[in-house]
């Protein structure tokens, strides 16, 4: 099962950068608390199948990340993290659906 959260507080614990995935907004960094209008990644109906395995690690996967918030991206081994991260990295396409960088 794959959780995409929101991390309301951000504690001063190094370890849990390298322990999770996570995608750590630029924004957040510089103490970004404005107001969003769209968002800078979204996924709608994003579907991943691996051609040479007919593998489907991707189904119907839809979120939107707002900037200047704070996401960790958590599931067991296999379930799709790093597809996803290499999704929007642009490092593979989408078999199916829509994805969304900065609106484009």
């Amino acid at each position: 099962n794959l959780k995409l959260r929101e991390c309301r507080e951000v504690k001063s614990n190094p370890w849990i950068y390298d322990f999770f995935p996570t995608l750590f907004l630029s924004s957040f960094l510089s103490g970004g608390n404005q107001e969003v209008t769209k968002p800078i990644i979204a996924f709608h109906h994003v579907t991943k199948t691996f051609e040479d395995s007919g593998t489907q690690v991707l189904k119907d996967i839809n979120f939107e990340l707002e900037q200047g918030k704070f996401y960790t991206l958590l599931g067991a081994s296999g379930s799709g993290k790093s597809t996803i991260l290499n999704i929007i990295a642009g490092l593979l396409d989408a078999s199916s659906g829509d994805v969304y960088l900065d609106g484009k």
